[in-house]
C-alpha cells in the first residue's frame, strides 16, 4: 500500500508548500491531545509524553486519504500532499520523542501546576509501606534478590517495576511490589519514602541511564541510606560510583562466581587418594 502511495504522484514545490502548512495543525493537535488526558485525571507527565507521541499525523489519515481519492472525494494530488506532511511530522517528533523526558523535565513545574489534584488509581501516590528495602526492576536479577532478602537474610523487601504484568505476576506469587517507573521524575515525587525505614535501594534496572536517572534522584531527594546498583560493563561502575552509588556488581561476573560456588557445594567431592576415588565413584 505504501509502495503504491510512493508511486502515485512525485512531489513538486507547491505540493511541500502545502505539506508545511499542514504541519502547523501540528502544535495544536499535542495540545488537544494533553488537555484531554489532564481532564481523564492523568498526571502531567504521563499527559505530555503521550500528547508527544500521538502529536504526528497517522498512517491511518493516509489510508483514509487513499479511500477518499478513490471514491471521489478527493484530488488525487491530496495523496501525496498528506504522504509529504505525515513524513515530516515523523521527522519532526523523532527528536522531540527522543529527549521527551529532558523536556518535560524543563517544564516540568509549568506542566504540573495543570494538572488536577485528583487522579486516577495508577497514578496516586505509593507507598512502600513497611518494607526497609527497596528494589528498583523486577526482572529476574530484582526478583532474585528480593527472594534471597526475604528468604535467608530476614528483611522486608519492596519492589518497583513499570510493567504492570510483571508487576501482576509477582503479586501472585506472593511478593510485595508496586508499580512505577523510576525513569519518571514524577515517580519520585510520588514515592513517599521514609528514610527511617528503608536504608538499603538496589538498582537492578536493564539500562545503565535508568541506573543513573535513579541514582541522582535518591541523592537530591537526601537518601542517606546504601544504594547498590548491577551493571553490565565494568567501564559503567566508575559512573555509577560517581553518581552517588556504594555498591556495584558485575552481572556477569558475579553470575560466574555464584554459578561457581553452586556447582562446588552440589559437586562430590574426591577422595583423598586414587583407590577412595576408584571406590567413591563406582569406577570399573
Amino acid at each position: 500500500f505504501f509502495l503504491n502511495i510512493g508511486l502515485s504522484g512525485a512531489p513538486n514545490p507547491e505540493k511541500v508548500l502545502v505539506a508545511a502548512l499542514l504541519l502547523i495543525a501540528i502544535p495544536a493537535k499535542g495540545w488537544l491531545f494533553h488537555n484531554v488526558l489532564l481532564l481523564f485525571r492523568l498526571r502531567a507527565r504521563t499527559a505530555f509524553l503521550t500528547s508527544l507521541s500521538l502529536g504526528s499525523y497517522s498512517e491511518f489519515g493516509l489510508i483514509v486519504a487513499a479511500i477518499g481519492a478513490s471514491s471521489g472525494w478527493l484530488a488525487p494530488e491530496w495523496i501525496t500532499i498528506i504522504a509529504i506532511a505525515l513524513s515530516l511530522s515523523f521527522v519532526g517528533a523523532s527528536p522531540l520523542n527522543a529527549y521527551s523526558h529532558q523536556l518535560y523535565e524543563r517544564f516540568s513545574e509549568y506542566l504540573c501546576r495543570r494538572q488536577r489534584d485528583m487522579r486516577i488509581a495508577d497514578e496516586a501516590e505509593i507507598d512502600p509501606g513497611d518494607a526497609d528495602v527497596m528494589i528498583l526492576g523486577m526482572g529476574r536479577v530484582g526478583a532474585g534478590a528480593y527472594d534471597s532478602l526475604h528468604r535467608d537474610k530476614g528483611r522486608t523487601p519492596v519492589g518497583i517495576d513499570a510493567d504492570p504484568y510483571i508487576v501482576s505476576r509477582h503479586r501472585e506469587e506472593g511478593r510485595n511490589v508496586i508499580q512505577g517507573s523510576a525513569t519518571d521524575a514524577d515517580f519520585w515525587h510520588r514515592l513517599q519514602l521514609d528514610h527511617g525505614k528503608i536504608r538499603l535501594v538496589l538498582l537492578a534496572l536493564p539500562q545503565l541511564s535508568e541506573n543513573l536517572f535513579a541514582a541522582s534522584h535518591l541523592v537530591e531527594g537526601g537518601f542517606d541510606g546504601q544504594i547498590g546498583a548491577i551493571v553490565r560493563y565494568r567501564d559503567d561502575e566508575d559512573v555509577l560510583v560517581e553518581a552517588g552509588v556504594h555498591m556495584v556488581f558485575d552481572l556477569y561476573a558475579e553470575a560466574g562466581s555464584g554459578f561457581a560456588q553452586h556447582v562446588c557445594s552440589l559437586a562430590p567431592q574426591p577422595a583423598a587418594d586414587s583407590d577412595q576415588r576408584q571406590t567413591s565413584y563406582n569406577y570399573p
